[in-house]
């Protein structure tokens, strides 16, 4: 995350980044200090589109990231991480404090479903039934239901992941083999 200047690139879409200049730049204070100022740029976007700051999640994406400077960015407010490779993941998960929410982020291969459904809180791009019925088998009944989203193929990109448009109403959730899951957006 750059933390000189006055500009932040934050993620907006595939391929996009939208950027930020309203907050004064501010020395590297370590990950604490580049945590408010990421919080005050959220707070000042939230407000100028007329939402509440506090409907705002940021998730804090970790590819990479150690695990110590996790547990760091936890200590200092982080409540959200989100990993794109799910055997990374599982690695850092013993690590990191608990109660934080962890996402899953990207395409996942059906091959690691099942590894998937035992830590991770939210799956942010399901793109097949058969992967959320795995999920939903696998899912320990004593924790919550995962969260997810489904990833729905672009007109503009037709040959990426996802569902192609044309199925929205195959989409429409609940799907029949994915119990104990909760649909979000």
């Amino acid at each position: 995350m750059p933390v000189s200047g006055s500009s932040l690139a934050v993620p907006r879409g595939i391929g996009q980044t939208l950027p930020v200049t309203d907050a004064p730049a501010v020395p590297d204070t370590g990950i604490g200090g580049r945590l408010d100022r990421v919080h005050r740029q959220i707070t000042g976007a939230a407000l100028r589109a007329g939402r509440d700051p506090a409907s705002v999640r940021l998730i804090a994406v970790t590819k990479t990231v150690p695990a110590a400077e996790i547990c760091e960015a936890a200590a200092a407010g982080v409540t959200d991480i989100g990993e794109n490779r799910v055997q990374e993941a599982r690695a850092k998960y013993a690590a990191i404090p608990f109660g934080v929410r962890w996402h899953l982020l990207g395409h996942l291969q059906a091959n690691k479903a099942n590894l998937a459904a035992t830590f991770f809180d939210s799956v942010q791009t399901l793109d097949s039934e058969p992967i959320g019925a795995a999920l939903s088998r696998r899912r320990d009944p004593a924790l919550p239901p995962l969260s997810l989203l489904a990833e729905v193929t672009s007109p503009a990109s037709p040959a990426g992941p996802g569902s192609p448009p044309s199925r929205r109403r195959r989409w429409s959730p609940p799907w029949p083999r994915c119990r104990g899951s909760g649909w979000r957006g």
